[in-house]
């Protein structure tokens, strides 16, 4: 380790553990198949060849650049996967402390001065805080009786919901209210006359009956 705080104590993830395991298994069977050939002065050491030599750190560099071409990602140094790991785990809600002793930096102002850019998902969590707020306050504010015609209200937590307002109501030009008053009018005049004719019908009825009453008395 390049310094004190770089020597930590992490637990052992099981998809890792069993990654190690395998390896484990696979150089135990090197040690048996190249017997005096293999080197065990490494024993101890996780990265080692079918010989049981030490790896060079340039090896591992190279084939994880050729995985990169390969897969169409990014050019990056092997080392910042390191970032990766720290990146996802801001996303996740992951705290700055516990990335902190995760990465083994010997101060969080360190972790906070390189991933603080980073903290989306605390950002998010104070964004929506806020906006839980301003609907609340929004129902709180909203009248008992709404006329939805009169005033359409909108959605305020689903901006992209496509919003339905209600057909604007015909308002007659002034054309159409003088045709109105004159419908109003004959209809009013026919009226009067049916009444008069009505009338006449009646006072003619009645003569008739009083002339035959006259003519049984």
């Amino acid at each position: 380790m390049k310094n004190a705080s770089s020597l930590r104590s992490l637990p052992l993830i099981p998809k890792v553990k069993e990654l190690l395991l395998e390896l484990k298994k696979k150089q135990d069977e090197n040690k048996k198949i190249y017997g005096e050939q293999y080197e065990h002065k490494y024993d101890d050491y996780i990265c080692v060849d079918d010989l049981g030599y030490r790896r060079n750190p340039e090896t591992i560099s190279a084939h994880f650049q050729m995985i990169l071409k390969k897969n169409n990602l990014p050019k990056i140094r092997f080392h910042e996967l390191r970032h990766s790991c720290a990146s996802l785990l801001l996303e996740e809600g992951v705290g700055m402390k516990e990335i902190q002793e995760w990465l083994g930096h010997s101060t969080y102002t360190t972790t906070a001065d390189i991933y603080s850019h980073l903290d989306f998902s605390s950002k998010k969590r104070v964004a929506n805080v806020i906006n839980s707020a301003f609907a609340e306050q929004a129902k709180a504010d909203k009248p008992n009786k709404i006329d939805f015609e009169e005033t359409p209200i909108l959605p305020t937590e689903k901006p992209n919901q496509e919003i339905s307002l209600p057909k604007p109501r015909h308002l007659p030009t002034h054309r159409e209210s003088q045709i109105k008053e004159i419908n109003m009018i004959q209809t009013s005049s026919n009226i009067d006359k049916e009444i008069e004719e009505l009338d006449k019908l009646i006072k003619q009825k009645q003569e008739l009956l009083k002339k035959k009453h006259d003519m049984e008395m």
